[in-house]
């Protein structure tokens, strides 16, 4: 597990999510949250150096915008 992949795991995931928002259904989760979770899952099928760059991309997102 590379750094970016760790942070996004621990910081950036569902379980993380639910402690910084008390929202245990998830049912105020934004569609840009619930993208960025999909595109998360798919990043760790893609050859490492594509998987690098979207985790990237991935978290990029997450520390400027945030849950909203």
């Amino acid at each position: 597990m590379i750094g970016i992949e760790y942070i996004l795991e621990t910081d950036w995931k569902k379980n993380a999510y639910i402690i910084a928002t008390g929202d245990t259904q998830l049912v105020n989760v934004s569609d840009r949250v619930h993208h960025l979770w999909r595109d998360s899952s798919h990043a760790r099928t893609l050859p490492r150096d594509n998987r690098i760059k979207e985790q990237a991309r991935i978290l990029s997102d997450f520390q400027k915008n945030g849950w909203a």
